[in-house]
């Protein structure tokens, strides 16, 4: 496949980065994020490295959301003993409520699928919420960072964040739909790209099919 950048003609404004967690890791700006940071993981699966390492390395607040049954027995019995790690076994979604989520076959892995990106036929019904009914629940009027991992359930999820104004500085966000590309997953892309880029976004790093915006802030 060609590469991202190309695909999308984006040229990303790298600044001063570090790269957190293992396979499923993320590039973010260095020096943004302080302890009193709050940040949000929507999509956790079976590897949380990356937000274990922002709790080790700035000592934030991580509020973390999967519904997989897989999912929430892992990240619960790793996470035990944490106590700034906040798991909810619920979905981010468009709308408050529940849905149904298509599970992976042995070979694709843990994580389902509201999209159902992998086209598998079992399915389970789990609970939804909006994100900004999250922030407003837990009375958080901004959050610092938000990773989305979430098996092509990003394109809703950044169109909340946009209905919604909500306030986020950095979002990383996995494209997961890159490796089923088509003509019409390309255009959701694009288009949640260029959502984010007309809302103050810029594209600081690209990894494979890992995005890392960053929201300029007015001085």
């Amino acid at each position: 496949m060609r590469d991202i950048r190309l695909i999308l003609s984006i040229a990303p404004a790298f600044i001063s980065s570090v790269r957190l967690g293992g396979e499923a890791g993320y590039v973010i700006p260095r020096n943004v994020l302080g302890q009193k940071s709050v940040c949000y993981c929507v999509g956790c699966g079976e590897d949380i490295s990356f937000d274990l390492e922002l709790i080790q390395r700035y000592d934030v607040e991580v509020f973390a959301f999967d519904p997989t049954p897989r999912s929430i027995a892992y990240t619960r019995r790793t996470t035990a003993d944490i106590h700034n790690y906040h798991f909810y076994d619920f979905g981010i979604w468009s709308s408050d409520g529940h849905a149904r989520m298509y599970m992976p076959t042995d070979d694709i892995g843990v994580n389902g699928s509201i999209t159902n990106l992998h086209k598998t036929n079992s399915s389970i019904e789990i609970r939804t919420r909006r994100l900004s009914s999250v922030m407003k629940e837990n009375g958080h009027s901004q959050i610092d960072l938000l990773k989305i991992d979430v098996e092509g359930a990003e394109h809703e999820i950044i169109q909340s964040i946009i209905d919604d104004q909500c306030k986020v500085t950095i979002v990383v966000v996995e494209f997961d739909s890159f490796a089923y590309l088509t003509a019409r997953q390309l255009e959701e892309i694009r288009t949640s790209v260029n959502s984010l880029l007309r809302c103050g976004y810029r594209i600081d790093y690209i990894e494979g099919s890992n995005f890392t915006f960053v929201r300029r802030i007015p001085k």
